[in-house]
């Protein structure tokens, strides 16, 4: 059971890939770029909302701003970011017979 609930999950990224290949494979960078776009605001808006309950409200007395991130711990962040946006856009060959291997050991097409 679980297999089918991932499969829906990766079935959704993937379709999400397939307009976003589509659009530019037909030379419609605009809307590719509007895609992306909203992708992010969406993708934004759920992370506000996950952080807000993730981290919650700040301890009393605590000055506005005294709590704010370093570029050391946000850098590995925005790389891996930038890397799964990357391996979303282009699989590398060695990269895409890994995938297709697993899929054929686990009896997908």
């Amino acid at each position: 059971m679980p297999l089918r609930n991932q499969t829906k999950i990766r079935s959704s990224r993937c379709a999400e890939l397939t307009i976003l290949n589509a659009t530019i494979g037909g030379g419609h960078f605009w809307v590719a770029a509007l895609f992306l776009i909203i992708l992010a605001v969406i993708f934004i808006g759920m992370g506000a909302v996950v952080l807000g309950v993730v981290q919650g409200e700040p301890p009393p007395g605590t000055p506005p701003g005294a709590l704010r991130e370093s570029w050391s711990t946000g850098a590995p962040v925005v790389v891996l970011m930038a890397m799964v946006l990357l391996l979303g856009v282009y699989l590398p060959p060695p990269v895409a017979d890994l995938v297709a291997g697993a899929a054929r050991f686990l009896g997908q097409p």
